[in-house]
């Protein structure tokens, strides 16, 4: 199996392990965590997740953790920041994020990516930091990460990703 990221709804802030039956997923996504994922949080939302792995060794997870209003309130007042750095063409696939988060029952959501922190565990939370400051202050170093790390092009001079008319749904918003 790839590495991946969930994006999960539930109840509480409680230690989860991604085969839960407790938790609903909301969307996976291999390789890297989807860039609308960060248009949910804030640097504020970050929490650690300490877990034990199989060899005895103790790690400290940084995750995101949010109320649902506040994401979909974030959501919507950040939309401006993500056309701002891609084609008009990818502003459906924003449609689709918001009603896709509008649409949540559940009272909270998380990131959860404990398979891409184990790629990376010393710069995790750093890089986690990096993408948030794209929609928290729209910055330009933000943006060029989320979209390399989704192994989109950035143009310099546009401040912008190429796309190339490609379907880019799943380093968008991941799968279902």
């Amino acid at each position: 199996m790839a590495n991946g990221a969930f994006l999960v709804a539930e109840p509480s802030f409680v230690d989860i392990l991604v085969d839960d039956p407790r938790v609903q997923f909301l969307r996976y996504s291999r390789y890297c965590i989807a860039i609308l994922w960060f248009s949910l949080f804030t640097s504020t939302d970050m929490r650690i997740r300490i877990l034990d792995d199989l060899e005895g060794v103790t790690h400290h997870l940084p995750v995101l953790f949010t109320e649902t209003e506040k994401a979909r309130a974030r959501v919507a007042a950040r939309r401006g920041s993500f056309l701002r750095h891609f084609p008009d063409e990818c502003s459906a696939y924003y449609d689709a994020w918001q009603t896709l988060i509008d649409g949540v029952g559940e009272q909270y959501l998380e990131l959860e990516g404990l398979e891409i922190f184990g790629l990376s565990p010393e710069t995790y939370q750093e890089v986690l930091l990096l993408n948030l400051r794209a929609y928290e202050e729209d910055d330009l170093d933000g943006w060029r990460n989320l979209i390399e790390q989704a192994g989109l092009d950035f143009d310099e001079e546009q401040a912008m990703a190429i796309t190339g008319g490609l379907d880019i749904e799943e380093e968008l918003i991941g799968y279902d």
